[in-house]
């Protein structure tokens, strides 16, 4: 069975917060991972734009949650190794931006 996973940009907590860019990975319609973009208002200058890992979920839930990825990129060979099998990807071209 193929499976398909989606990259979701979206905005997680309210106007005015820090690390406030997400990213919402959905495996065949079930959330598996929603990651934040490290902004340099709250972060050290060597993790600015990288993404880290809020929480996991199904494949991706048993995990060390403070995991920091360099691109989202990296996030979806990391994705994709943690799922396995025959996977198609969607990412939405502002997680690239």
């Amino acid at each position: 069975m193929r499976k398909n996973i989606a990259f979701i940009f979206t905005y997680i907590g309210p106007a005015g917060t820090f690390d406030r860019d997400g990213c919402i990975v959905i495996l065949n319609k079930n959330i598996i991972c929603i990651l934040l973009r490290m902004t340099r208002k709250r972060n050290e200058v060597e993790l600015w734009h990288q993404w880290y890992l809020e929480s996991g979920y199904g494949p991706c839930r048993r995990l060390p949650l403070n995991r920091v990825f360099q691109s989202i990129d990296a996030v979806a060979e990391w994705v994709a190794q943690k799922v396995g099998g025959n996977v198609c990807m969607s990412i939405d071209p502002l997680l690239r931006a």
